[in-house]
Formats: structure tokens, C-alpha cells, sequence
């Protein structure tokens, strides 16, 4: 039995048991992360935070990376820090009064990223290496 098996025969009949009693977040915050990243556009402010070369992603960079405006982006980047993917930060500017702001993926951002649909995708790039081998006595079993 594999692995993803023998822990679904560990769940328990009511979702709500799933957390542990003193677990930090409640099961409606794990399932608002999870909605979050499924909005298209929340899910690519996450993606890009994680993986642009840019070391401070500001406002402005963002709003250029993914194309929509200034307003828009902002309210998807403050839905994001409520739901817990997307930390503020800010710097001091050496030499200046003034401070530099940007934002950047939290380990939970980068888990439900990661661990949710990046995982799927790849699965299914999995899926369509093992279906479209070229080998004849193929059986298509899957990976």
C-alpha cells in the first residue's frame, strides 16, 4: 500500500478532526490559503515572490510583472498577507529617512504553492511522459 494510501486510512469521518487540539490555525484559515491560491492572479503573486531573481519585490515590480494595475494588485497582495502567503517588509534606506517596502512569499505561501498545484502540474507532466512513451511494449503504467 503505498504511502498517500495508508494516510488516507488514518483520516478521520469528520473533517473537522483533522487538526490537532492545539493546532495554530483552524481548518476554515487552511481552506481560505487554499482558496486564495486559487485565485489566478493570487496564485501568480505568490509564484513570482518565490521564484523572480528580484531580491525586494516591490509594489511597483509586481505590478509590472504581472500586468494588471496598480489598485488590483494591491488589493490581491493584502488579501494574500491576511490569508497568511505573503509577508510586508520593510527597510530602512541607508543614507535616507526613508524605507524601502516589499514583499515576499511566507513557508506557508510556499508550501500551498508548492505542495498543491505545483504538485499537480508536475504530476500530470509525469502522467504525460508515462502515456506518450514511445516504446511500443509500454504498458503505460504510471510513474
Amino acid at each position: 500500500m503505498s504511502p498517500d494510501n495508508q494516510q488516507a486510512e488514518n483520516r478521520p469521518d469528520d473533517p473537522a478532526d483533522l487538526l490537532p487540539e492545539q493546532s495554530i490555525l483552524s481548518l476554515s484559515e487552511y481552506l481560505s490559503m487554499n482558496a486564495a491560491i486559487g485565485d489566478r492572479t493570487q496564485f501568480e503573486i505568490v509564484y513570482r515572490l518565490i521564484y523572480t531573481d528580484t531580491e525586494h519585490v516591490t509594489m511597483d515590480v509586481l505590478v509590472e510583472m504581472i500586468g494588471e494595475p496598480y489598485d488590483e494588485t494591491t488589493d490581491h497582495v493584502s488579501s494574500l498577507i491576511d490569508d497568511g502567503l505573503v509577508q510586508r517588509r520593510e527597510q530602512a534606506i541607508h543614507g535616507s529617512t526613508r524605507t524601502l517596502t516589499y514583499y515576499r512569499a511566507t513557508s506557508l505561501g510556499e508550501t500551498v504553492l508548492n505542495e498543491g498545484v505545483l504538485t499537480l502540474i508536475d504530476r500530470e507532466h509525469e502522467f504525460e511522459e508515462a502515456y506518450s512513451s514511445s516504446d511500443p511494449s509500454s504498458d503505460g503504467d504510471l510513474p
